[in-house]
């Protein structure tokens, strides 16, 4: 139960998020210490957007400030990546920009995977054609 509600405010932000960017609005979002909520809503967003999981992971790790609160979490490393420290929560559950996209189409239904479907792609161009 608490998964499905956890799922369900992540692809309604998302979704908000998408639509807005696509209607020409900024978006701005935070959290208390911007890792758990915040570094999974931009993880997400930016697998959406196709970012590599290299860059995605990299701002993760950025929005962790680590060191500056004791906090446990699971690293690991990879050889030949350019993060020495790698949390290993979100690579193992969304290693790539398509397990990112099923987790986000996962909640559509047959009569809107369409329109969520072409969310995606007008999220991307309105991406593209502002930056």
């Amino acid at each position: 139960e608490n998964y499905s509600s956890n799922y369900t405010a992540l692809r309604n932000a998302l979704t908000k998020a998408m639509d807005d960017v696509i209607n020409g609005q900024n978006i701005f979002f935070h959290c208390k210490i911007g890792t758990d909520r915040t570094g999974t809503f931009a993880y997400f967003l930016e697998g959406l957007l196709g970012v590599s999981e290299e860059d995605r992971l990299q701002d993760y790790e950025l929005s962790y400030f680590y060191g500056v609160l004791n906090r446990h979490r699971f690293y690991s490393y990879q050889p030949g990546s350019s993060i020495s420290h790698r949390f290993v929560y979100m690579h193992d559950l969304y290693p790539t920009n398509e397990d990112i996209y099923n987790y986000y189409m996962s909640g559509s239904t047959d009569a809107t995977r369409d329109a969520d479907a072409q969310r995606v792609i007008d999220f991307r161009n309105a991406m593209i054609n502002y930056y």
